[in-house]
């Protein structure tokens, strides 16, 4: 009960391996005592599991304790604010040349999908598609179209794609296009005039919200639906940027608000910007003192009370070590 944090489950096993039912009112005591003891103490075991993992969890409420132990007010910052950009997307009529070079190119998980609605508007959000859908496209060369047949079939594709078994069957099988038919698609100039028209796999329904979209309610909306990425876009419903589970993460967060104090992109409310002060004010202090005392560090200078700001600064690389993991 102290390390797993179980309660009823561990009281009804105990129960039936001694089966005596007299003694259930001392197990429940000392179910309940192991597991106040423990919570005083350190993280449940699976919690601890998480962490030493890497597994990016969501609790469902977004909790950021600030210096005096209040909890800091997500309202007040933007989806903007925790987003990460520039981000990796891939034209609703995209070549094979490019397809391959972002799947090459990094490991995301998915992609916004993006087209061209006239001058000033090439990134307008249109829907979402996953890498797997991609990589299995790029095994399918019957799908390539020649860019002089790009304006007679792009506006209308083909019944039989859109319902085609084979793609369907396929989602889940290993036989997807291997890096080396991926290479082969960029190494030769030929696949620089194949293009896809991805609008019938892309998924129409991928949710996006605008960029000063509140930062709770982005949380909240994106842990209900179970989301692996949410887009981000302005005004004219450009995408500006992705938020992935990571960029939830607490450490993150915290991350790019005390960035968002050093360097803001924006024009910060009152509000704002005392939210920020009171909570990583003395932290950045902390971090500029520290780069002083390792300048003069270098430099072969000592000042007074140099022992003291680097012991602090060692304690913040600390914490900062232990947030990461």
């Amino acid at each position: 009960a102290g390390v797993t944090r179980l309660t009823i489950s561990l009281t009804v096993i105990m129960v039936e391996i001694t089966n005596d039912i007299h003694q259930l009112l001392l197990i429940m005591i000392s179910i309940m005592v192991a597991k106040w003891t423990g919570d005083l103490l350190t993280h449940p075991l699976y919690h601890a599991l998480l962490e030493f993992k890497c597994i990016p969890f969501l609790t469902p409420e977004p909790i950021l304790m600030k210096a005096d132990g209040s909890v800091l007010n997500l309202d007040l910052f933007t989806a903007q604010d925790a987003m990460t950009h520039p981000v990796k997307t891939v034209n609703i009529f995209a070549s094979v040349h490019s397809i391959a070079k972002l799947l090459l190119g990094n490991t995301h998980g998915g992609f916004p999908v993006v087209k061209s609605l006239g001058e000033g508007q090439e990134n307008t959000f249109c829907g979402e598609i996953s890498r797997l859908e991609l990589r299995n496209l790029m095994t399918r060369p019957e799908l390539f179209i020649m860019k002089s047949d790009f304006s007679a079939t792009v506006r209308m594709p083909h019944v039989s794609d859109i319902m085609h078994p084979h793609f369907r069957l396929s989602k889940k099988s290993p036989h997807l296009a291997t890096d080396e038919l991926l290479q082969q698609y960029m190494n030769e100039p030929l696949y620089c005039d194949y293009y896809v028209n991805l609008s019938p796999y892309i998924n129409d329904s991928g949710v996006c919200v605008q960029q000063h979209f509140s930062l709770q309610r982005a949380y909240i909306l994106f842990r209900t639906m179970g989301l692996r990425q949410m887009s981000v876009v302005n005004h004219t419903n450009q995408v500006v940027g992705t938020i992935t589970r990571k960029d939830l993460m607490g450490f993150a967060i915290e991350e790019r608000l005390e960035r968002l104090l050093i360097n803001p992109p924006r024009k910060l409310s009152r509000s704002v910007v005392l939210a920020l002060r009171k909570n990583y004010g003395n932290r950045k202090l902390d971090k500029h003192r520290d780069v002083e005392a390792n300048e003069d560090d270098d430099s072969g200078e000592k000042k007074p009370g140099k022992g003291s700001v680097m012991a602090a600064g060692q304690s913040l690389c600390m914490t900062d070590v232990l947030r990461n993991h």
